[in-house]
C-alpha cells in the first residue's frame, strides 16, 4: 500500500518546536502514519545559538516519532531561483498528498501557490483548526487526503 505523503513548508527562522509538534501529532492522530517531505533546510540562528526553520522542525518531528521523513534540498546552482526549483521538485518527485504550511514568507506562498495549481490540499494549523468537514477542491483546507 502507498503511504500517504505530506510535504511540510514554513519559515526558515520558525522556532515554535511545541506548535508545530502538536499540529502534525493531531494529523498524524486523525488520520494515522504519514510520510514528512521537507525542503531540507536547516536555519542556525548563531545570536540564538540553536536551529530553526519549519524544514527542522517537522525532521525533528518525524525522528522523535519514527516516521519516514525526506529532505529535499535547494541546488545551489540555480541562484536566486532555487527555493522555487526546489518546491517544484517537492510537488513533483515526493507528489504529496496534502501540504501543511506554517507561517512563511515568499518561498512559502509560492510552495501553496504551486499547490493549488496542482489541486493538493492545504492545512494551515496556526491559522485553521485540524478540519472536520469533508472536501478536496483545489488549496482547499480539507480533512481527508
Amino acid at each position: 500500500m502507498l503511504q500517504k505523503r505530506v510535504a511540510v513548508c514554513g519559515a526558515r527562522d520558525f522556532n515554535d518546536a511545541e506548535r508545530l509538534f502538536k499540529a502534525l501529532d493531531s494529523l498524524r492522530a486523525e488520520f494515522g502514519d504519514f510520510a514528512i517531505v521537507t525542503g531540507g533546510y536547516r536555519y542556525w540562528n548563531r545570536e540564538a545559538r540553536r536551529w530553526e526553520g519549519v524544514d527542522y522542525w517537522a525532521e525533528e518531528w518525524a525522528k522523535a516519532r519514527h516516521v519516514w521523513y525526506l529532505g529535499l534540498t535547494a541546488e545551489s546552482d540555480r541562484g536566486r531561483f532555487s527555493g522555487a526549483v526546489r518546491s517544484a521538485r517537492m510537488l513533483d518527485e515526493a507528489r504529496p498528498h496534502l501540504l501543511v504550511a506554517f507561517p512563511g514568507r515568499h518561498a512559502t506562498a509560492s510552495m501553496k501557490a504551486e499547490a493549488v495549481q496542482r489541486g493538493i490540499p492545504i492545512w494551515e494549523p496556526l491559522t485553521h483548526p485540524l478540519p472536520v468537514g469533508v472536501g478536496r477542491a483545489p488549496g482547499a483546507v480539507v480533512n481527508q487526503f
